[in-house]
């Protein structure tokens, strides 16, 4: 009988791997979306998922190992290496999926809870620049950012905690799906052509650039301390996108109130800045030859409205009659056929469609109109309107009047037309370079990038509502005449050619 032979098994240990495709990196994109994916790929919880990205030299591991709650625009408390061994990209690509590390020092001008493009975030997408205060729309999609779940109204915070990797690419709160097709057998991801990345270089050179030109954290707080005790009510700092402007605005109007209250340091630039102070008010009135034939607008249902919000909206769209006249009178004299031509031409809603070119002057004004008046059809502006001026209501239930409660209704609401109307010339600069800019590429895009409630202008309140202290608005001074606005040096040859585009524009 043969001996017997016993054989050991000396196969190699095999290294600990996590599930991973390389295809799901994504230049550009935030950690939200690494780590979504990852946890989709090896069903991770959070417990699971923190003992292997946190940095082991650092203070907080042991905390977030029992607990985790990172925010995910800092890279201070995790392990960028073995992030990069774990997706199989560089560190540097690694680095740049962290806001902090792209642009150090934006805690103040960025959200803790996440915005999102739609469609990027369907596709896997999301880069860290959303969550910065001064981003609106998405560079590649050019749509609106979201910034609260669709179903259950409700922001989802930008961290890495329990409920975000217990169903990734999903609502903590509700479950909502955000990004359907990421739950399909092979998702479609986005695939960033070099328009898209060269989009995302000029935002990140902005943001860039805005840095280099803020204003110092601890003056910032000085001065906001300083217009609180002068007494100063002013626009919020989330409203408006260029922080030195912003800065430079309310030290001069708290050095106009209160004179050596704060020392304006030499970083800030002068801004032009103009004061109007409460006196005598009186509701602006409608002409009764007003080429436009508007009537009230007030509600028609028999609701019950609060008399002072009544009264502010109803000194909003005078404002707005008065500005729009003066415009059509003053600024587009030469081209009112222009308007009108290309108005009764296009007789369909023309939001999100493309038409071709034409008169740009034209284009400013219906365009402008179309934003205030809420009207989707160029030939209805000229017809008697049907409805309310919904981009006027929209603007002024977004903006209530941040003065005290017991000021007089009369003075809330000659100050909500003062500052409505600088806002409203401001939109007009800003859609009249659109417009030029459009005319030029001889396409024209009508989605809305922006709506009413997105504009306003840099604003402050100071007084007391009474004789001896008047309310007094400061505003920045508005291009009010639109100089910019040229007219057609031969007007024969420019109606021709505006006739000959007009007859072009189709649904």
């Amino acid at each position: 009988m043969s001996g017997a032979r016993i054989l050991l098994d000396t196969y190699r240990e095999q290294a600990e791997q996590w599930c991973w495709r390389t295809e799901w990196h994504i230049q550009g994109e935030s950690a939200l979306t690494l780590f979504w994916k990852f946890a989709l790929l090896n069903q991770l919880t959070a417990r699971e998922l923190a003992p292997l990205i946190t940095n082991r030299t650092s203070g907080r591991r042991s905390k977030i190992c029992v607990k985790p709650d990172i925010d995910l625009r800092d890279a201070s408390v995790f392990d960028l290496d073995q992030l990069a061994h774990m997706f199989r990209v560089p560190t540097a690509r690694i680095r740049r999926a962290f806001l902090y590390e792209i642009l150090p020092g934006s805690v103040l001008r960025s959200h803790g809870h996440l915005r999102w493009c739609t469609q990027c975030l369907n596709h896997g997408f999301h880069t860290p620049l959303f969550q910065m205060r001064q981003t609106r729309t998405c560079p590649i999609h050019e749509h609106r950012l979201r910034e609260e779940c669709p179903a259950c109204g409700q922001q989802i915070p930008f961290r890495l905690n329990n409920p975000f990797v217990l169903k990734p690419f999903y609502c903590p709160r509700c479950g909502f799906g955000l990004a359907p097709a990421m739950n399909q057998e092979r998702p479609e991801l986005l695939r960033l052509r070099q328009e898209h990345i060269s989009n995302l270089s000029l935002l990140l050179q902005f943001h860039r650039a805005a840095d280099a030109d803020q204003v110092d954290v601890n003056d910032s707080d000085r001065l906001f301390i300083s217009a609180r005790k002068a007494g100063i009510f002013h626009v919020n700092v989330e409203e408006h996108e260029i922080h030195s402007r912003y800065a430079s605005f309310i030290a001069h109007v708290v050095n106009d109130v209160a004179p050596g209250l704060f020392k304006k340091r030499s970083g800030l630039r002068p801004e032009p800045v103009s004061r109007y102070e409460c006196g005598c008010w009186r509701p602006i009135k409608s002409d009764d030859d007003d080429e436009f034939a508007d009537h009230d607008c007030s509600s028609a249902d028999g609701e019950q409205i609060d008399p002072a919000s009544e009264s502010c909206l109803s000194a909003l769209i005078d404002t707005y009659k008065a500005i729009r006249r003066r415009l059509w009178r003053q600024v587009l004299w030469k081209h009112q056929r222009c308007v009108r031509s290309a108005a009764a031409r296009m007789g369909w809603r023309v939001d999100g469609q493309r038409t071709g070119a034409f008169c740009s002057q034209a284009l400013a004004f219906i365009r402008w109109r179309m934003l205030w008046e809420g009207c989707g059809t160029p030939r209805y502006l000229f017809a008697k309107p049907a409805l309310e001026y919904y981009g006027i209501v929209g603007w002024h239930l977004a903006r209530p009047c941040q003065v005290p409660s017991h000021w007089s209704t009369p003075t809330k609401a000659w100050i909500s037309s003062q500052i409505f109307g600088a806002t409203c010339l401001a939109a007009f600069d800003e859609v009249s370079s659109w417009s030029e800019t459009a005319c030029k590429n001889e396409i024209i895009d009508w989605t809305r990038s922006k709506s009413a409630i997105d504009h306003t202008c840099l604003w402050a309140v100071a007084g007391r509502d009474c004789c001896d202290r008047p309310a007094t608005v400061y505003l920045r001074n508005p291009n009010a005449s639109r100089s910019g606005m040229h007219g057609a040096e031969n007007l024969a040859v420019h109606w021709q050619r505006h006739q000959a585009q007009i007859e072009r524009l189709q649904r």
